[in-house]
């Protein structure tokens, strides 16, 4: 007997624990797999934080080639290259320098043009930083450093404080300014902005385009700040390294109109085009960090420690079932007269809610057969009376005529003792109806009362018994445990 109740109980926990484990370890490992190849092909997100500041220290820029590009266009996407090399004729003239402020204290440094080599920049021009190696963009706000690239663009016949000399092969001043005055006629830059794409972990290079449109008797001063993004990434698989680069990100253009014979006149500046490329006092600070492996571990960890949690609350509910049937086993092999005891009483129980139901069933029968009666016996009344009335006319038809006062008792006579019979029926039938409804209904709450106090007396008799059995077995097993 105890071999096959500890046996059953074993295999009843194997069976639900079991299955619920295979599903907490497939879950898991599949969890493990999918974060492990999100992991290796980098599609897992990583904690990215963009955060932007005013510049109360120092930033600057390293200055590149083609960091900016420019370029004169007499049409749409048409650069006046073409047009010169046709005419061989000079329309516009390029300037270039490199302006240091610090304080009251300034230098301009003359910069070489030349043709881009970067294969995006074909066809238009570039600055060559080889002689100001040790310079860059630099802005420091509480030393009062600045320093800029200034772009001029002027006319062939144009001269003033940079501008000193006149080409040999100029085109005519009225063919210059009605290239200058075209439609579509423009100064193209283009700018240099880079961004780290966290899918391929490289920082990727792009160029912004900026049309500038003037006119020959105006002079355009374009201020274009250029926001500089500083990037510090993370990355490892145990034990993660920073690495950090700067890289101009985006940038913003002001445009003044001045006239430019008062310009001339009043600041010896006789260009039509004049572009300030510097830092703007803003700056992006961006901070990358890449999911380490012990970080994919932890996230493995928490889904394995959620579905613990889960099993151990189906654990709790189902420990109560077990429980149950671990008593009733118990009873089974061991106490069977109890248990067969128990389940008579259980059926007694149910036998009894059922007698609850049948007197209110019998009393609604009665009630309902007793309405049928006195409606029956309502209409032989009616049918008596019709009768009477029938032969009342049949009297007046064929007999001699009878004084009122006779024919009022006749029918006095005849009538009165048929409906005192009828009323006296019913109310005999109605009265016995109620009595033998009454008697039942407390018959059957006085079997009911005296059958659940037997319950009752039964169940807590055979419920101390086996209490007391129980810690027979108790104390017993305890004994021999400990003489083990």
């Amino acid at each position: 007997m105890k071999l096959v109740s500890k046996y059953s109980q074993i295999r009843q926990g194997t069976l639900c624990g079991s299955l619920f484990s295979v599903i907490i370890i497939g879950l898991t490992t599949y969890y493990f797999v999918y974060l492990l190849n999100q992991y290796i092909n980098n599609l897992i997100a990583p904690n990215y934080k963009v955060q932007n500041y005013t510049n109360d220290g120092s930033i600057d820029l390293e200055l590149s080639e083609d960091l900016i590009a420019f370029r004169f266009e007499s049409d749409y996407n048409l650069s006046v290259d073409l047009l010169q090399q046709k005419t061989n004729q000079t329309y516009i003239v390029y300037m270039a320098y490199l302006l240091y402020l610090q304080s009251s204290n300034y230098i301009y440094i003359p910069l070489d043009i030349i043709k881009c080599s970067t294969p995006d920049l074909l066809g238009y021009y570039c600055l060559d930083y080889s002689k100001i190696s040790n310079y860059t963009l630099i802005s420091k706000v509480k030393d009062d450093i600045q320093s800029q690239i200034q772009l001029s663009i002027y006319g062939c016949y144009d001269l003033d404080y940079f501008k000193t000399t006149i080409p040999d092969n100029c085109a005519s001043q009225e063919n210059i300014n009605k290239l200058i005055n075209g439609i579509f006629a423009s100064l193209k830059i283009r700018i240099k902005t880079s961004q780290y794409n966290t899918t391929s972990n490289q920082l990727e290079t792009s160029y912004r385009s900026s049309p500038i449109y003037g006119l020959s008797n105006q002079q355009i001063l374009t201020t274009v700040k250029i926001l500089e993004q500083i990037t510090k990434v993370k990355q490892g698989l145990f034990i993660q390294s920073l690495s950090s680069f700067s890289s101009p990100v985006q940038y913003n253009i002001e445009n003044l109109s001045l006239d430019k014979q008062s310009s001339y006149l009043l600041a010896n500046s006789n260009q039509f085009m004049q572009v300030n490329i510097q830092l703007d006092e803003m700056f992006q600070v961006v901070e990358i960090q890449f999911p380490s492996l012990p970080q994919i571990f932890s996230f493995v960890y928490s889904l394995f420690s959620m579905m613990m949690v889960v099993g151990f609350i189906a654990r709790k509910f189902s420990l109560s079932t077990i429980k149950k049937d671990f008593i009733m086993l118990f009873l089974q092999n061991y106490y069977q007269g109890i248990y067969l005891q128990i389940s008579k009483d259980i059926k007694l129980i149910e036998q009894n809610d059922q007698l609850n139901l049948q007197p209110q069933q019998t009393i609604i029968s009665h009630h309902q057969n007793s309405q049928v009666q006195y409606n029956e016996e309502e209409c032989d009344e009616n049918q008596i009376q019709d009768e009477i009335e029938n032969q009342q006319e049949r009297f007046k038809n064929h007999l001699p005529s009878i004084p009122f006062q006779q024919k009022r008792v006749l029918d006095e006579k005849f009538k009165t003792p048929k409906i005192e019979l009828l009323k006296a029926e019913d109310q005999s039938i109605s009265t016995l109806d109620q009595n033998s409804i009454c008697n039942q209904f407390n018959m059957l709450q006085q079997q009911q009362q005296i059958q659940q106090c037997d319950v009752i007396e039964s169940n807590i008799f055979q419920r101390e018994q086996f209490e007391n059995n129980v810690n027979i077995q108790e104390q017993q097993f305890i004994s021999q445990q400990t003489l083990k």
